[in-house]
């Protein structure tokens, strides 16, 4: 068996094999972000837009959604339907979904929930997920800065209720994993998000 791993620079195709009559039986697999990334900027602006306080619902090691690799060191924040989502770092939409409409807590859900994935200059990338249907107002290609409004909060997907799921993830040799981050405060102070606290936006 021999195996062959190749990166794909964004915006562009490569040719990894041609089939044919003579050609051997193969499959492929497939992951988002840099094999080689190193999170180098661990410190994100609020992903949200509010004049209010919002509770952070989940966030590491969360007992409920957040135990395995890739949502690890995610973030759930409550956020009434239609709250802005915003671009807590700068870097390019590599991925977008937005055509599902429904919610539920079976596994039949896991896939489901509309989102926003934004590859960083490090080769890590965010994920800003269930957002509400047909809100998302960026395309793939796209460039973003900060605060570059996303989309909108909703509760697509594996869900209980309206809310944001925020996570940095990286490849890690083939593996899609998430790693740690610190928010920044309205004093740009950062500090790690922590269930059960509340934060608002600094913007």
């Amino acid at each position: 068996v021999l195996f062959y791993h190749s990166t794909i620079d964004a915006n562009s195709t490569k040719t990894i094999a041609r089939g044919g009559d003579d050609s051997p039986n193969y499959f492929y697999s497939w992951l988002r972000g840099d094999p080689s990334s190193t999170h180098t900027n661990t410190h994100y602006q609020i992903p949200f837009k509010s004049s209010f306080k919002r509770k952070i619902t989940q966030a590491f090691n969360g007992k409920f959604s957040h135990n395995s690799r890739a949502n690890r060191h995610a973030v759930d924040i409550a956020l009434p339907v239609g709250t802005t989502i915003v671009a807590a770092r700068a870097g390019v939409v590599i991925y977008i979904k937005d055509d599902y409409a429904f919610s539920g807590r079976s596994k039949y859900f896991l896939d489901k929930a509309n989102r926003v994935e934004v590859l960083h200059n490090d080769g890590t990338y965010a994920v800003y997920a269930h957002l509400l249907q047909g809100t998302v107002k960026v395309d793939i290609g796209d460039t973003v800065s900060v605060a570059t409004e996303l989309g909108k909060s909703g509760s697509s997907g594996f869900s209980t209720g309206p809310h944001l799921h925020f996570v940095i993830r990286k490849n890690n040799g083939f593996e899609t994993v998430s790693v740690p981050f610190k928010l920044s405060d309205n004093n740009g102070q950062p500090y790690t998000p922590i269930a059960g606290n509340y934060i608002q936006a600094n913007r």
